[in-house]
């Protein structure tokens, strides 16, 4: 497109190197759309994994999940040490593992957000 000099000038519709790409993502509402779009593809995923009868699949979701449920219920859990026989550590570290499965499932978006946002 040529401006009124007459020298050719380019319309740049994204922004410049996508700045304002990276602006509409850095804001409030901006991150509250990419986090909607995530919980909604996290759902969808897991939809599709419960049909599917994949174990690898399955695992990989538990791992995740877990990894970051664990991270969530370690920040929470007061910073004692516990004296249990053995039988008190098997039923800790299962009541944790399960908690720490069903707060990863609604964490686990919100974390991939996190790092989204850290990254743009």
């Amino acid at each position: 497109m040529t401006n009124m000099n007459g020298t050719f000038e380019q319309n740049n519709v994204g922004g410049s190197n996508g700045k304002q790409a990276r602006l509409n993502l850095s804001s409030s509402s901006g991150k509250m759309i990419v986090t909607i779009l995530l919980y909604a593809a996290w759902a969808a995923l897991l939809t599709v994994m419960a049909n599917l009868n994949s174990a690898v699949f399955t695992w990989v979701i538990i791992i995740v999940c877990v990894a970051i449920g664990w991270k969530c219920v370690t920040s929470i859990q007061p910073r004692m040490f516990l004296f249990l026989p053995v039988i008190g550590w098997v039923l800790y570290f299962a009541v944790k593992f399960i908690v720490s499965l069903f707060a990863g499932l609604a964490l686990t978006p919100w974390q991939v957000a996190k790092w989204l946002f850290l990254r743009v």
